[in-house]
């Protein structure tokens, strides 16, 4: 099993709480891959274990997409 965990240092709880809602709406499990999502004051953390390399890196590569999405929204609203 290959595992990447991900920590999102966030500017303060509420902006953790976005990204948090923005990347985490469906935790997935399924046999040989699982994504789970939580947070902790103003951090985000992302769990992701899957048995293949080019499955991880294109996940994680959703998953930044989505935190530069939530971001650039958050900025727009202040």
């Amino acid at each position: 099993m290959i595992e990447a965990k991900v920590v999102l240092k966030c500017a303060g709880e509420d902006e953790a709480e976005s990204v948090f809602e923005a990347v985490s709406p469906d935790d997935f499990e399924a046999p040989r891959f699982t994504v789970k999502t939580s947070r902790s004051r103003r951090e985000v953390i992302v769990e992701v274990r899957c048995r293949k390399l080019g499955s991880l890196i294109e996940t994680l590569d959703d998953l930044l997409s989505c935190v530069q999405i939530a971001e650039r929204t958050i900025k727009i609203l202040k």
